[in-house]
């Protein structure tokens, strides 16, 4: 594994973890602003379908990569 190789895994793992601390982050402002149950009801959903959404997003952009862009 080179140097170049060994710094994007850094920074992979850096902004998973960062997204991780920003998702608790707001949860937890959530759950004291609109109540855990709202956050239960409303905010798993939400956040489900940007996952979904990132997910349907990265396999458009390699089916567009691979039937020629």
């Amino acid at each position: 594994m080179g140097w170049v190789s060994r710094w994007v895994w850094a920074f992979i793992c850096f902004a998973i973890v960062l997204t991780y601390g920003v998702g608790t982050l707001l949860r937890e402002i959530t759950d004291r602003r609109k109540g855990k149950t709202w956050s239960e009801e409303v905010g798993i959903p939400i956040a489900a379908g940007f996952i979904v959404g990132e997910a349907l997003v990265g396999v458009g952009f390699a089916a567009y990569m691979i039937l020629g862009a």
